[in-house]
């Protein structure tokens, strides 16, 4: 599974950062279904490339379309719930205030539903 999601992330995080909807839109439900497969053996790969992966998606929250903003968003909470608030908290600083107010949203929101 290791090798599978380091393969995944080497072919998408350049992508995110180039490609155009549609492309882009499917390059980001990819990685939110790499994210939410996420395995103990590839927590150590996935958090080297922490500030990658954030650095590429915060900018999509901004993007024209719709789903790819709110994609984009999920990605983040993902992460957020991967790798805590201490840890993903400093990258998200190319968010808005307001996007960031709505990423810890979702967060909270699937905090509670948790418990």
């Amino acid at each position: 599974m290791v090798y599978k999601t380091e393969a995944i992330l080497n072919l998408i995080v350049p992508m995110l950062q180039h490609e155009t909807y549609p492309v882009l839109l499917s390059v980001i439900n990819l990685l939110y279904s790499t994210l939410k497969q996420n395995t103990p053996e590839s927590q150590p790969m996935l958090e080297s490339r922490l500030p990658a992966l954030t650095s590429a998606v915060c900018p999509q929250c901004s993007h024209v379309e719709t789903n790819v903003r709110k994609q984009s968003i999920f990605c983040l909470v993902e992460l957020l719930l991967i790798f805590g608030t201490e840890k993903v908290d400093a990258l998200l600083e190319g968010l808005t205030v307001s996007q960031k107010k709505l990423v810890y949203l979702y967060y909270n929101r699937h905090q509670r539903n948790v418990r």
